[in-house]
């Protein structure tokens, strides 16, 4: 066997998430929450994906309700979109680590 097929492949070193804050529920207010220097993006694209399930199964709920003529809590919207900005901020610091990094554009 060639020696250069032998060797074996080393995992791609992916870079970390870029720190984002979001959370705050006026736009005047500070941030509740944010993603941390040096958070693994691996981490952060994996809560995103199991934050975004959690979002198809509240809104189905919610929708269930709407269709049903019941009536929809406003926290449950509040959680919904406080999901949706949680996942966008993930993805949003996940793009733009790539593109430090020299790996999409």
């Amino acid at each position: 066997m060639h020696p250069e097929n032998s060797k074996t492949k080393t995992a791609a070193q992916l870079p970390a998430l870029t720190p984002i804050a979001f959370g705050s529920c006026e736009p005047d207010t500070p941030h509740l929450f944010s993603i941390r220097d040096e958070a693994s993006l691996d981490h952060g694209l994996e809560l995103a994906a199991a934050l975004s399930d959690g979002i198809y199964q509240l809104s189905s709920r919610v929708a269930d309700d709407v269709n049903c003529n019941d009536p929809v809590n406003r926290n449950e919207l509040r959680a919904l979109a406080f999901l949706a900005e949680t996942v966008a901020s993930l993805t949003f610091g996940a793009r733009i680590a790539l593109v430090k990094a020299g790996g999409a554009q």
